[in-house]
């Protein structure tokens, strides 16, 4: 959560008028909030607690499916899609709604091994079909873009590449969904999106994505990486145990 918001920070400072920048930001913003919400679940010890936290879990991973299309759709400059973007805006409000007000997308929490989680309500499924739906489509605009436009500069061309394949790794993230449904099955989608923050610094810094300048060495970078991905999960294990008890 911590690497997917200070990635996002990265993106929206260096230029805040960018809607492009925006949409990225807000993706970012959401994933470590879906991350860090779902910590505290797994830490703590009241059930109350945990059914609140898994319901912000739950509407920050409803609101990654409208801002990846919108990204997506500003990184190729398609304003025809635009309709179909504030469409899925306006589900993603309803679903919050439903999400945070109502049992039928989520009706509880179950307790496993690592702590609780939240339980797939009635219409879960509902909910999923959207979910993919709008990733999906947002994928395919991307892929299109390559296959159909040739005369696309090959700075730009490169760009979509890397957005098309990071994007790909929130879509295998999507993992976690099976513990909803009573399996208990370690939700590990956290890693994929350690890959996809990796795969997207790696075009900021090689091909200027999102028209972003950094000024790093390798090594630089690699401590950077090294002290996210491993120092500060570390780091908390050490504390974290005694948290909200």
């Amino acid at each position: 959560g911590i690497v997917s918001l200070g990635l996002g920070l990265l993106v929206i400072l260096n230029n805040r008028s960018s809607l492009l920048n925006k949409t990225f930001f807000s993706f970012s913003f959401f994933v470590s909030l879906w991350l860090f919400a779902y910590t505290v679940c797994y830490l703590t010890k009241s059930v109350p607690v945990a059914i609140f936290f898994a319901r912000i879990a739950c509407t920050a991973v409803t609101m990654l499916a409208p801002t990846s299309y919108h990204f997506t759709v500003c990184l190729i400059n398609n304003k025809k899609e635009m309709i179909l973007v504030y469409l899925s805006y306006i589900v993603s409000a309803v679903m919050v709604f439903l999400f945070l007000e109502t049992n039928i997308f989520l009706s509880g929490v179950h307790k496993y091994f690592w702590g609780y989680y939240s339980k797939a309500g009635i219409l879960h499924p509902l909910f999923l079909m959207f979910f993919f739906g709008v990733f999906i489509r947002g994928f395919i605009i991307l892929l299109f873009t390559l296959l159909k436009n040739k005369d696309i500069p090959s700075i730009k061309r490169k760009q979509i590449k890397f957005a098309l394949f990071a994007f790909i790794m929130p879509m295998f993230g999507s993992i976690d969904f099976i513990p909803k449904y009573g399996f208990e099955f370690y939700p590990f989608g956290f890693i994929f999106v350690i890959i996809f923050s990796i795969i997207i610094t790696y075009a900021i810094i090689k091909y200027r994505f999102m028209d972003i300048r950094v000024a790093l060495t390798r090594a630089g970078i690699f401590v950077i990486v090294y002290l996210l991905v491993l120092g500060i999960p570390l780091g908390l294990t050490r504390w974290g145990k005694y948290w909200l008890q």
